[in-house]
């Protein structure tokens, strides 16, 4: 029976809303009456004792994971004869099943390799996960595209954790017709190769329009057509790489998701050790499909390519027996009540947009801060007086920018954990100004007009005085103009342009400050280190219309031919270029010893792959841009890049931080972002503590002389409102970030 709209569960979840249910459970939008927010919860109605442990099990290593591209599960609970229940956030969007009907045609190819992507990533994350997470109900209604176009891998009631050798774990054995493949309806073992069936049928039908026939009648009289015989308009690449996705053999499909984004995008990946693979023995063996004069063929079959449309008697008699038994253990199952649940959509979605966050919990809410009534958007100041953060609420409240969507959201989400963290550790010391903090999160999305917005929301709308964001230089200049004309302090965690702190005059602005050394002094730092390494001839890339890529560009070739270096080559390339082949050749032909890479992770893992395919022998330096745990350590060996703080580093206080955060977040090895806006957010509330008082002017004051120790450093600010501290240099080194040195300012 389903539960009633109104009825609490747990003591803490209210029913609001019935979205769906199956003959073994239901899902419910619900509202969280402890943290005040919207969330989904899933009921399995099954109570088998040793199933209700298994559940147990696997939804504890889910409430875990943290990954922009899927929903957190935030709990999860078992009531007495009604069955367990796994509590996700409440996600807006629409999912891709939506999108298709209302389009009546194919998708365009380019949007949907955009979200396969960002799904690419998040089943690669779950994949690698210790142990490995199989999500087994991929399709195209269960991934939700927020209104920002952030792809989003829903639905984990289906979700099980891979390990071959534990024989009591139930194998889940719930079927999606045409997205299934076939080992998921026997009693084979299921594992990545699972998923990347799913996936490849899911892009089979937003290409074509037409969903794949049942993977365990394909091999009958039906094989599929090659996508791009159904839509000429796809590409070729695209075409062969979901064909080999929706091999029927698993052992014939691509082994993880990273080879098959690179197939999707026509790049082959750099000849390394493959990654520790799934038994191939733990999948049961399948009914063989032959030809006159051949089986499956050593490298890989093409579904519709080569197989037989006539099935010898043997085969047939197989397959027919195979359904047959498979039909027969599906209706027994369904009178004993196995561990079988209705696979139906999730509500999902990961807001993008502003985000209520108390030191315990993340709110999800709408997309973009709405425009404020009597607000400009160029950040002048208002006639409406800002109430004080403290005074007039039971909280503290204080503001965060971070891109939550847009180019970088994995950015975003280390500078929200390491915020959270902060103020995570002041509250349980008892908050800050005898009232707990409460953070007010919002989606700035790397970008200056959706920056913009969203500050005036957090100084018009929700009348905070203290900010900390945001991470891109382009969105936290116009902030810091807003922040600067109303006595709202700021300290930017990441941002690296000069203009953040000081004016178009030169002068500084007295309410914002930044954690990170600028760009100038990056680039410096690594001419010196070139030449300090025997380097003396570079080549430059640069992003075009890229402020950040410019600056550093420019101080290294400075400094770097002052130093006796000659430049032997610069090249600028646009944000969306995927191929540097062309500009790669012209630095071999250079014989550049150095090739510096002013720019962010996605593109550096592009540019090192390419460079390495090659054999380019020129080193490979960048800046701080370069910092990710998404960084690929293998296509960038042997390469150097400035970083915020030196993850060796023994100083108890960074020690202890990677240890609370690792445990808090999950994470082997947290990043810059996450070390740099811990440390803003804690330098701001000791700021705030020593001034004694919840007004602006007295902690801007305090916080132009404080001296800090954190985990990023240990630093005082100079005149700018910039950090004076050293810089580390790290390498990697077999495939790990490693210290090199450190250059002093």
């Amino acid at each position: 029976m389903a539960h009633a709209v109104g009825e609490v569960l747990s003591h803490r979840y209210r029913i609001q809303k019935l979205l769906g249910q199956g003959g073994f459970g239901a899902v419910y939008r619900a509202w969280d009456m402890q943290l005040n927010l919207p969330c989904a919860v899933k009921q399995n109605r099954e109570s088998i004792r040793h199933q209700a442990q298994q559940f147990n099990r696997e939804a504890d290593i889910l409430s875990k994971l943290r990954n922009p591209h899927l929903p957190k599960v935030t709990d999860y609970f078992t009531l007495h004869g009604q069955g367990q229940y796994l509590v996700m956030e409440y996600i807006e969007g629409e999912d891709l099943e939506a999108k298709l009907e209302k389009a009546h045609n194919p998708l365009p190819e380019a949007r949907v390799l955009a979200w396969a992507d960002q799904i690419l990533d998040a089943i690669d994350y779950l994949h690698t996960q210790e142990p490995p997470i199989i999500h087994c109900d991929i399709k195209p209604s269960n991934i939700r595209i927020t209104p920002q176009g952030l792809a989003v891998l829903v639905d984990f009631g289906l979700a099980k954790i891979y390990d071959p050798t534990d024989k009591n774990i139930e194998r889940l054995r719930a079927v999606t017709t045409g997205y299934s493949p076939i080992e998921q309806y026997s009693s084979g073992s299921t594992d990545a190769r699972t998923d990347i069936y799913a996936l490849g049928a899911t892009l089979y039908t937003l290409l074509t329009g037409q969903v794949i026939h049942e993977s365990v009648l394909r091999h009958i009289e039906d094989p599929v057509r090659p996508p791009n015989q159904l839509n000429p308009a796809l590409s070729d690449a695209v075409s062969l790489a979901i064909q080999r996705a929706i091999a029927i053999d698993p052992r014939q499909r691509w082994r993880n998701a990273a080879e098959f984004k690179a197939a999707l995008h026509n790049q082959a990946l750099p000849v390394t050790q493959p990654r520790e693979e799934f038994n191939d023995s733990q999948v049961e063996s399948l009914p063989t499909v032959s030809s006159d004069d051949q089986n499956f063929p050593s490298d890989f079959v093409l579904p519709g390519a080569k197989l037989q449309t006539t099935p010898s008697g043997s085969t047939r008699s197989l397959v027919l027996m195979t359904i047959v038994a498979i039909l027969v253990f599906c209706f027994v199952a369904a009178i004993v009540g196995l561990y079988i649940l209705d696979p139906f959509d999730w509500l999902s979605g990961f807001s993008s947009g502003r985000e209520a966050v108390t030191s315990a919990a993340i709110a999800m809410q709408t997309a973009a801060a709405p425009p404020v009534s009597g607000g400009a958007l160029d950040g002048t100041a208002h006639d409406t007086p800002v109430a004080s953060s403290g005074l007039e609420s039971e909280h503290f409240r204080i503001g965060v920018l971070a891109p939550l969507s847009g180019a970088v959201p994995f950015y975003g989400l280390s500078a929200k954990e390491g915020a959270d963290l902060a103020v995570k550790e002041w509250n349980a010391k008892g908050g800050l100004l005898g009232k707990k903090i409460e953070m007010v999160i919002l989606d700035s999305r790397c970008e200056a007009g959706s920056s913009v917005e969203a500050a005036n929301h957090l100084v018009f709308q929700e009348r905070v005085q203290y900010i900390i964001g945001e991470v891109c230089s382009r969105a936290s200049i116009p902030v810091s103009d807003i922040a600067d004309r109303n006595q709202v302090v700021m300290i930017s965690p990441v941002s690296t342009n000069r203009a953040v702190t000081v004016d178009e005059t030169g002068q500084t602005k007295p309410f914002v400050f930044r954690i990170p050394y600028i760009d100038a002094f990056q680039g410096r730092v690594m001419a010196k280190f070139a030449i300090s390494q025997g380097l003396r001839k570079a080549f430059i890339f640069s992003v075009a219309n890229n402020e950040y890529s410019a600056d550093l560009g420019r101080s290294f070739e400075e400094v770097f031919t002052s130093m006796g270096g000659k430049i032997v080559g610069k090249e600028t390339y646009p944000a969306s270029m995927s191929d540097f082949s062309a500009l790669l050749n012209k630095v071999k032909s250079s014989q550049a010893d150095v090739l510096f890479l002013p720019d962010f992770y996605p593109a550096i893992n592009l540019i090192g792959r390419q460079a390495k395919a090659m054999g380019l022998p020129a080193v490979l330096m960048g800046g701080d841009g370069w910092d990710s745990t998404k960084l690929d350590l293998e296509a960038v060996e042997g390469s150097y890049f400035t970083n915020h703080f030196d993850p060796e580093d023994t100083r108890p206080v960074l020690v202890n931080w990677m240890r609370k955060y690792g445990a808090e977040y999950n994470v082997k090895m947290p990043d810059a972002v996450a070390a740099l806006t811990y440390d803003a957010t804690n330098l701001l509330l000791a700021a705030i503590e020593k001034a004694g008082k919840d007004d602006p002017v007295t902690v801007a004051q305090a916080l132009a002389g404080m001296n800090w120790e954190g985990v990023s450093g240990t630093f005082h600010f100079d005149d700018q409102h910039n950090p004076v501290k050293s810089a580390p240099i790290l390498g990697v080194r077999s495939g790990k970030r490693v210290f090199i040195t450190t250059i002093e300012p």
